[in-house]
């Protein structure tokens, strides 16, 4: 083998473990993504956890009516911005989020306040409903 031939044999390892970095790079990406949107879906549902049944009528239940409010709306932001696949919110969340919805998009006003409970709801959530 005469030298150019050692140089385009070296260059040509070069390129194959360059394209092999890159490959590996990639699917480490990946693999890191879904990891962390993994874990964003056990976060979630922690928070989901912590909403119990309330009664929009009953002033005791004021702070749960907005802890599902905020459950319901980081849903649909988690939804919007692809925190976590879409799929796996419909699956997991969507019976319990579309109960919370349907308590708080009424005509009822939050407890001693001029807020209508539908005021909770952001525009994320009226999304995720609709569509």
């Amino acid at each position: 083998m005469n030298q150019k031939e050692v140089e385009l044999l070296l260059l040509a390892i070069a390129v194959l473990v360059s394209i092999f970095s890159a490959m590996h790079a990639r699917r480490s990406a990946r693999l890191s993504l879904h990891i962390s949107k993994r874990q964003h879906v056990i976060d979630l549902h922690n928070i989901w956890l912590e909403v119990t049944d309330f009664d929009i009528d009953d002033p005791g239940d004021i702070g749960m009516a907005y802890k599902a409010a905020y459950a319901m709306n980081l849903t649909a932001a988690c939804m919007k911005h692809e925190i976590i696949d879409k799929e796996i919110i419909k699956e997991i969340f969507s019976e319990r989020f579309k109960e919370v919805y349907d308590k708080l998009n009424t005509v009822s006003y939050i407890p001693d306040s001029t807020k209508e409970y539908k005021t909770l709801i952001s525009e994320n959530t009226k999304k995720y409903i609709g569509g």
